[in-house]
């Protein structure tokens, strides 16, 4: 297995992760710092209709942050562009993904970056969701979010041409475990409870809408401190952490007919 992270950081890493900070965007509750995290299992899924196969390749529609680019790695090892050619090997054509994602957005800034976009009608056969660690960061308002947040699912069924079982929400990870936020020494116990909260806000309204709600939090907690599961940052996933979720948005679309 990988060596777990633990104790000090050395100086050389600490070093490492304070150079990172600056390129890092957002501004954050916390007077004392001005770092930002800078957007970066088992599944529950709701009961779905049987919808007509599809007769070309599914169209694939990303939106988030910066978990959902994949900073810190290569864009083809970012989950999106996992998940297509994990679905290209098992068979099932899928389009390289239309990807609406900036590190650092929060859920008005997701908005935004949906309106300018400009995609003009455009529907998508497959749509997946994860945002919402920015909000948390900057400490905004959870009425705030949940506000946005309906607003986004209303978006993501419009752009599934009105299909709402063809919407994936992944959970916000809890960037906590990480050891960028033991370099800014924020409190760990306060950064889980408030992602908790959050990924209860869009559960909870996922559910309400019918849509599939991936959980990974749990899961990434349990490695995302281990050097194997970083990215270089110190705080965004590593690779292998993208294929694990990919890998468990492959399991969805291979047992769910409507989506495929």
């Amino acid at each position: 297995m990988f060596t777990r992270i633990a104790g000090k950081l050395t100086n050389a890493y600490k070093n490492r992760l304070c150079g990172i900070a600056l390129v890092l965007l957002g501004t954050s509750c916390d007077t004392t710092t001005n770092f930002s995290i800078d957007e970066k299992t088992t599944h529950s899924s709701t009961p779905t209709m049987q919808l007509p196969f599809r007769t070309g390749p599914i169209s694939y529609l990303a939106l988030g942050d910066s978990y959902t680019i994949g900073q810190g790695v290569d864009l083809a090892q970012s989950y999106p562009h996992q998940l297509a050619e994990k679905l290209n090997k098992r068979d099932i054509e899928i389009d390289q993904p239309v990807i609406i994602a900036v590190t650092g957005w929060t859920t008005q800034d997701l908005l935004q970056g949906i309106k300018r976009a400009e995609l003009n009608g455009r529907t998508f056969d497959l749509v997946t969701l994860l945002i919402g660690v920015n909000n948390q960061y900057r400490c905004l308002p959870q009425s705030e979010y949940e506000k946005d947040f309906e607003l986004l699912l209303a978006e993501s069924v419009t752009l599934t041409g009105g299909e709402k079982d063809r919407i994936v929400v992944l959970s916000i990870p809890d960037w906590g475990v990480t050891p960028y936020a033991e370099q800014l020494a924020r409190d760990k116990a306060t950064i889980a409870e408030e992602i908790d909260r959050f990924n209860a806000i869009n559960k909870k309204l996922s559910e309400t809408h019918g849509i599939r709600y991936l959980e990974i939090t749990e899961e990434y907690r349990s490695l995302g401190h281990m050097e194997r599961y970083l990215a270089v940052d110190g705080l965004h996933p590593s690779a292998n952490v993208y294929d694990r979720w990919a890998e468990l948005l492959t399991e969805i679309i291979v047992n769910e007919k409507n989506i495929r």
